[in-house]
């Protein structure tokens, strides 16, 4: 009782580590203890451990009065089940993510801001843009914090993509530029943009809105720079932009995607030797870069395909499967 009591007190006074120290100890000696492990629970939301709080408070409300415990449980419910959520969309389970985030923003929970923005950004993937526009500003209303100002910009960026869908060019390209006159600093905003004019057939208007994000030191704007790079066929722009950013500051993501850049330059310089009639130079290139690491699936199809036009069969058909 003596621990436990010295626990809650600890947490009161936000010395987080001495209350799970004290909670442990009452644990050891009595482990069904429901205080003890509701105060351990506090603990583990406080450090947004959510899953581990959540699964401490639901065992302490069946050993005690559950009430007590009701609302710290279901905080750590719903931002467990948001980062579960939010985990499942970034591994590409999107029908999962989106099914709980759907569940999550009808709830009642003063965040219930954060799944309807995580929702927004998952119907936005699915190109219902309407609908995503519509969910930015609601989030954006229910916000009332620092976010609003993103969350309006992101609400015209998708009715700006819904314009564009609906075959719309003038109306996109009036919000397109609304929305960067409110948020000039958004990378993904101009990357968008600068797409929208390059399908428009107007590529000196789309590099006057990428050309920014080329001049920046920060990582997430260089990284959308030389993905528009790549996708305007400028393989070496794209490479001399990612060697900028740090390897420490890169994500997994922008790592697949210099590890694709170094692919599908390998495979131009290989098909070159090939048409030079350099046909076993040009093999030795594409096996050594078939051998990387975690090459990206797309990639690596590309390299078997080359592979077979340059007449090594047996490589390329280890490679596709």
């Amino acid at each position: 009782g003596d621990a436990r009591a010295a626990g809650f007190t600890a947490l009161d006074d936000g010395n987080l580590e001495r209350a799970e120290t004290l909670f442990r100890s009452a644990l050891k000696r009595s482990p069904n203890d429901g205080d003890a492990l509701g105060g351990l629970g506090l603990v583990e939301l406080r450090r947004e451990r959510f899953a581990e709080a959540r699964d401490l408070l639901q065992r302490a409300s069946r050993r005690g009065t559950g009430s007590r415990w009701a609302e710290a449980l279901q905080s750590a419910s719903f931002f467990a089940d948001l980062r579960a959520a939010q985990a499942d969309f970034d591994a590409g389970r999107v029908a999962e993510a989106q099914a709980t985030a759907e569940r999550l923003s009808r709830s009642d929970n003063p965040a219930a801001q954060t799944a309807t923005e995580l929702l927004a950004r998952i119907y936005q993937q699915q190109g219902r843009y309407a609908d995503a526009a519509n969910l930015y500003t609601q989030a954006a209303r229910a916000s009332g914090g620092a976010q609003v100002g993103a969350l309006r910009v992101s609400a015209i960026r998708a009715q700006a993509q819904a314009e564009v869908a609906a075959g719309r060019p003038g109306q996109a390209q009036q919000l397109y530029d609304r929305a960067i006159s409110l948020d000039p600093n958004d990378p993904w905003l101009r990357y968008d943009y600068a797409r929208f004019l390059r399908d428009q057939r107007r590529p000196m208007d789309a590099t006057t809105i990428i050309s920014p994000l080329a001049q920046s030191a920060a990582p997430e704007s260089l990284y959308a720079a030389a993905l528009f790079a790549q996708q305007s066929g400028q393989l070496g722009a794209a490479e001399t932009l990612m060697a900028r950013i740090p390897e420490g500051s890169r994500t997994e993501e922008m790592n697949g995607f210099v590890l694709g850049l170094r692919a599908e330059a390998a495979v131009t310089r290989a098909r070159a030797l090939g048409a030079q009639g350099q046909q076993q130079a040009a093999l030795q290139s594409l096996r050594q870069i078939a051998d990387t690491p975690n090459l990206p699936a797309a990639q690596t199809a590309t390299i078997a395909t080359a592979l077979f036009e340059l007449g090594d069969t047996q490589t390329a058909s280890v490679l596709a499967q």
